[in-house]
């Protein structure tokens, strides 16, 4: 039997509805949520380390300046 791998994943988003409907989401598709966040600098103070990071950049909005910025911040 293949062993199903479990991808850690931390979201970054202004919306929190809509965050958490994506976190159900992935965690049915075996992706476990380290964190959900508004900015990424609220990561900060968070001591959350992954061997193999995987970051996810959805964006939704015409304005691409805001996600930007975001990723700038990581």
């Amino acid at each position: 039997m293949r062993r199903q791998e479990c991808f850690a994943t931390i979201i970054v988003g202004k919306n929190v509805i809509f965050r958490e409907g994506f976190a159900r989401t992935l965690r049915s598709a075996n992706f476990r949520i380290l964190a959900s966040v508004s900015r990424a600098d609220d990561l900060l103070p968070r001591k959350i380390q992954l061997q193999q990071p995987l970051f996810l950049i959805v964006h939704s909005g015409g304005n691409f300046d805001g996600a930007l910025e975001q990723i700038e911040s990581f």
